[in-house]
């Protein structure tokens, strides 16, 4: 009988420590939980009042906003096929290349595709993407942003594209993530640049509604900036800026375009007949 007890005694201990959540703590700056693996590791985190690793990436770009920028990112220079053949070898590389690669034709194309046989926006051709001292950008608009942040405060400011900076919309019972353009660690803001031609569509409206909470929640400041709140907009306009701002930081080695951004800044000097400007760019 007394055989029976400890077997039982056993087994339920047995189950206890199988159903036994992680340990955690919760963050001291972000209040999220971090989970342990193990009391050691739990008890050292209370002991130091340590912080989740999202708070020390963050703060840590914070300290050193340009340690993944132009060639102190371990990307820089490098092809995706190049990238990943540093990682998993050449024979993996060649595989998994493979498979992305076909993947790109699953996207939809033709009467498929949503944007079909619609107009492009106003300002689609002032789309021009390429580096400004290494720091990506989309568009002209996000070049301007980044030069005028630059000329204010001799450094860089840092992408909100990574999740530190996502952010959950729920719109219709479904999820998606949204992910701002620029955090500015001197003002503790969150920026997102944005054209006023489409600043009160419905899908950009629900974006800084939730932005704007999110952030304020986590104490960081939300806002979105349009043409009219960048004075180089105000004095040159949006030909000048692509015509003279954007021209003549290629000619200072400042800014590097990208191919296709290139060929259609060649293609707009060529239907507007500016042909010294294209003859110098051919040079480049």
């Amino acid at each position: 009988m007394i055989e029976s007890k400890t077997i039982l005694i056993y087994t339920i201990n047995k189950n206890i420590k199988m159903i036994k959540k992680p340990l955690n703590r919760i963050c001291p700056t972000c209040k999220k939980i971090i989970e342990y693996k193990s009391r050691e590791a739990c008890r050292k985190g209370e002991r130091t009042n340590s912080i989740c690793k999202s708070c020390a990436v963050k703060f840590d770009y914070i300290k050193n906003p340009n340690k993944n920028i132009g060639e102190n990112n371990g990307r820089f220079g490098k092809t995706l096929k190049e990238v990943m053949i540093d990682k998993y070898g050449r024979e993996l590389a060649d595989t998994k290349y493979d498979i992305w690669k076909s993947n790109l034709n699953t996207f939809k194309s033709g009467v498929d595709n949503p944007q079909y046989g619609k107009s492009g926006h106003i300002n689609s051709g002032m789309s021009y993407k390429g580096w400004f001292m290494g720091m990506f950008f989309r568009s002209s608009f996000e070049l301007v942003f980044i030069y005028d942040y630059y000329i204010k405060n001799k450094k860089l400011p840092i992408t909100a594209e990574s999740n530190d900076f996502k952010v959950s919309i729920i719109k219709d019972n479904k999820e998606y993530n949204y992910f701002p353009d620029f955090y500015c660690s001197i003002k503790n803001c969150v920026y997102e640049i944005k054209s006023k031609t489409f600043l009160n569509t419905e899908s950009n409206i629900i974006k800084r509604e939730f932005a704007k909470k999110y952030f304020n929640s986590k104490g960081i400041q939300y806002a979105v900036l349009t043409e009219n709140d960048i004075e180089i907009f105000n004095r040159l306009g949006w030909q000048k800026i692509i015509d003279e701002f954007l021209y003549n930081l290629i000619l200072e080695n400042e800014v590097k375009l990208t191919e296709k951004s290139i060929l259609k800044l060649k293609n707009r000097f060529t239907k507007g007949n500016k042909l010294k400007k294209l003859e110098i760019l051919n040079t480049l």
